[in-house]
């Protein structure tokens, strides 16, 4: 039946490749409260856009995760660790609307520690609905990909919208082993810009001394 909904209320990622390959719609409500069938409603019947990211990663089966009891992400967890494919990547979403981003541009090749990173960008909202998207900016070095900025960004149908996100190169510290202390260490990163841990639309390498 192409017009079943499935909607799911629950407070962590759970298991639902059958699902996802077999139901044409999903709708995740986590825990909604008590005015959550209220909206629910909304947004099948189309009342309200959706307009929702998924904070963490769901996985395609628990075969993609390591024991329920070891705590090191670094075998595999999360976005930043997970070498598959999962069913759904962190900061997935859809809505009843499409947007666009382009002319996409870092401000510099090269940085040092007292800069600050700024990427800037168009979006356009393609849509016939007014909605919102969530740009998001990630930092990637040796290998390891991590969400450092963000922002939601409201459009009518139509509208376009030039914006930017920025962040000290100073918050790109990480564990020095030798000095056991954080530090930002030099190095080439790559800069991505994109709509979830996956779906990136932009990529730049950049040069930290």
């Amino acid at each position: 039946n192409k017009n079943i909904v499935l909607v799911l209320i629950n407070g962590s990622p759970i298991s639902i490749e059958w699902e996802a390959n077999n139901i044409p719609a999903i709708l995740e409500a986590w825990y909604p409260g008590q005015e959550g069938g209220n909206a629910i409603a909304d947004i099948i019947f189309g009342d309200y856009n959706p307009n929702g990211k998924l904070p963490v990663t769901f996985y395609k089966n628990d075969k993609q995760l390591t024991d329920f009891y070891d705590y090191d992400i670094t075998k595999g967890k999360t976005y930043m660790y997970l070498k598959d494919e999962p069913l759904f990547p962190f900061g997935y979403g859809l809505s009843y609307t499409n947007f666009e981003l382009k002319n996409v541009r870092l401000n510099k090749t090269n940085f040092s520690k007292s800069d600050t990173l700024q990427i800037t960008f168009n979006i356009t909202n393609t849509g016939l609905r007014h909605g919102s998207e969530v740009p998001r900016l990630y930092i990637e070095q040796n290998g390891i990909k991590k969400l450092k900025a963000f922002k939601r960004i409201f459009l009518d149908k139509g509208e376009s919208l030039d914006s930017s996100l920025k962040i000290a190169v100073s918050a790109l510290k990480s564990w020095d082993i030798v000095k056991e202390d954080y530090t930002v260490l030099p190095g080439v990163y790559s800069a991505h810009l994109g709509t979830s841990s996956q779906d990136i639309i932009f990529t730049t390498p950049f040069n930290l001394n």
